[in-house]
């Protein structure tokens, strides 16, 4: 009965000497940047580090960061940690064990234990769990070249980002926030980059878009609540015309009409006055063939 009342007041001031490591809670970290994974110890008194231990650990039992013999020992530690992690040897001794971690990159992202071992005995654990997180590039927006824009006929978009983390949501909708109608065909990819480890999303769509129809996509990253839109795509083709009418502006066309005309009168005008240069002062056929006709003789003249 005795031995496990002491057992009892043992594990409760374990308890009390750990309730400030916050054992499971989340803590955010951005990539590139620093984080610091909290973990403290209440007890009374400094820790004689000569003779503990204290190591950080990952939930695949990847040492991040260990102290032993009065010192840091790298030997153990992963080499993608090495360097990176830190606890300051003046923290570790008043009950500090919350580990800094620098340069934070996606590989980081997951649980944490911190463990405190004294004099061959384990005081206690907590868990910490990092969620790293990295933002999105500004979706883009296009159409696919070459569709003919006419009422009732399917046009095609696609919508593509890159470089965030975690995965992110990729919603379609309308102008004002609204889902498109339910006869869209929609495909979407996410896929992490094998060097990285960041995300690219891609998605395409084909729909029938009705006249003043606007589109946009979106890019929602859940982890920090960043909500990324696209520009704005609207339907406002009105001419049911030819294929390649419908990809020139009126204006252009009409354009395009004036200087033809313009160029064949003037044409016209040039080989008009070509030809009238070509006949100026040559004699008339009945003077050509009768010159002594085309003047009266003398006797002509007396006569008279």
């Amino acid at each position: 009965m005795m031995l496990l009342l002491s057992g009892i007041l043992l594990l409760t001031r374990v308890c009390q000497a750990w309730s400030e490591c916050v054992s499971g809670c989340v803590v955010p970290g951005t990539l590139g940047g620093q984080v610091l994974l909290p973990c403290l110890y209440k007890e009374k008194g400094p820790i004689p580090l000569e003779s503990a231990r204290v190591y950080w650990q990952t939930a695949r039992n990847e040492v991040a960061y260990n102290f032993l013999n009065g010192r840091p020992e790298e030997r153990y530690v992963k080499p993608h940690y090495s360097g990176r992690t830190i606890i300051p040897k003046a923290e570790l001794q008043k009950g500090n064990l919350s580990l800094q971690m620098n340069n934070v990159n996606v590989k980081d992202d997951g649980k944490y234990s911190c463990i405190l071992i004294v004099r061959r005995k384990k005081v206690g654990e907590c868990q910490i769990q990092l969620q790293v997180a990295a933002p999105y590039q500004p979706p883009m927006l296009s159409a696919s070249p070459g569709d003919v824009l006419d009422v009732g006929l399917p046009v095609n978009l696609s919508c593509r980002s890159s470089g965030g983390f975690p995965a992110p949501v990729l919603n379609w909708t309308d102008d004002a926030g609204r889902p498109l109608p339910l006869n869209m065909e929609e495909n979407t990819s996410v896929a992490a980059d094998p060097i990285t480890g960041l995300y690219n999303v891609s998605s395409n769509i084909r729909i029938i878009a009705p006249l003043g129809m606007s589109v946009r996509c979106s890019i929602l990253n859940r982890r920090t609540s960043e909500h990324l839109h696209s520009s704005v795509w609207t339907y406002t083709h009105t001419d049911s015309g030819s294929q390649s009418d419908a990809g020139y502006p009126q204006y252009l066309i009409a354009l395009s009409v004036s200087i033809s005309a313009v160029v064949c009168v003037g044409l016209i005008v040039a080989i008009i006055c070509s030809h009238r240069g070509r006949y100026r002062g040559v004699p008339s056929t009945d003077t050509a063939e009768n010159p002594a006709k085309s003047e009266p003789s003398m006797t002509e003249l007396q006569a008279i």
